[in-house]
């Protein structure tokens, strides 16, 4: 899935969608209710996409989609979550992991420091590339390219 206003995020959404299959969402398609919908069935979510923090209250804090965010309180409401989930987002680890493990999710790979746009695509290309043969997520985070902020919190 793929916020607006990044310049390299459909590339890698549609990169990763062309590796792994899966449901894309990119453009106008990328909506609050299409995403939701999508993890919903999704063992791996990866989202692209601006982050909006508010560090006292991660149920406010959102993803940046086409028509709107994807505040964390409309991931709480969801039924089922994706067991893991990617956010190849600006300091996404600092409140969202907490909404997301609080409901379900078992690992989140985000980043903790501000994301270089053109440089994270070669990270989790690498990254899911390894997930896809096997790797557990700590594993797979520590061999793909190293220093771009990004963690695993959760298992």
């Amino acid at each position: 899935m793929a916020g607006p206003r990044l310049k390299h995020a459909e590339t890698e959404a549609r990169a990763l969608h062309r590796e792994h299959g899966g449901v894309l969402l990119t453009g106008n398609n990328a909506t609050v209710d299409a995403v939701r919908a999508a993890m919903a069935e999704a063992g791996t979510a990866h989202i692209a996409a601006h982050c909006v923090h508010k560090p006292r209250a991660p149920l406010f804090s959102a993803l940046e989609l086409a028509d709107g965010p994807l505040f964390g309180h409309h991931i709480a409401r969801l039924g089922r979550l994706p067991a893991r989930v990617v956010l190849s987002a600006c300091e996404s680890a600092l409140d969202l992991p907490r909404v997301f493990l609080d409901n379900g999710t078992r690992s989140i790979v985000a980043s903790t420091l501000p994301v270089a746009d053109e440089r994270v695509s070669e990270l989790v290309t690498d990254l899911h590339r390894r997930l896809a043969l096997g790797a557990d997520t700590a594993s797979a985070l520590a061999g793909a390219h190293p220093g771009l902020g990004f963690v695993v919190i959760g298992r």
